[in-house]
């Protein structure tokens, strides 16, 4: 727990880099689902090397894909690896929803 004005620990980051999917389940709760924009792999990469730089996280440490097709941004799964390779191990996890 923090007090106002502070910030951390940070052990999940939830990134969502598309809202995207190819499957469009018709009990899927996301809208938009065929839009195909992705977060850029600058927006990315400015994102890991805050956050692991920031002296937030914590181990363990989640990073957690989700939301529409994850995989289709895999140049920002590598990004996310080399932002934190300082950082130790951190667990990698994709939720397709």
């Amino acid at each position: 727990m923090t007090s106002a004005g502070q910030v951390g620990p940070l052990e999940l980051l939830v990134i969502q880099p598309t809202p995207f999917c190819n499957l469009d389940c018709s009990y899927c709760y996301l809208p938009d689902r065929s839009n195909k924009r992705k977060m850029t792999l600058e927006t990315l990469e400015k994102t890991f090397n805050w956050v692991f730089s920031s002296g937030l996280v914590r181990q363990p440490f989640t990073l957690l894909w989700h939301a529409g097709e994850p995989m289709v941004n895999l140049s920002g799964v590598a990004a996310s690896r080399s932002g934190s390779a300082s950082m130790g191990p951190i667990s990698l996890t994709i939720v397709t929803v």
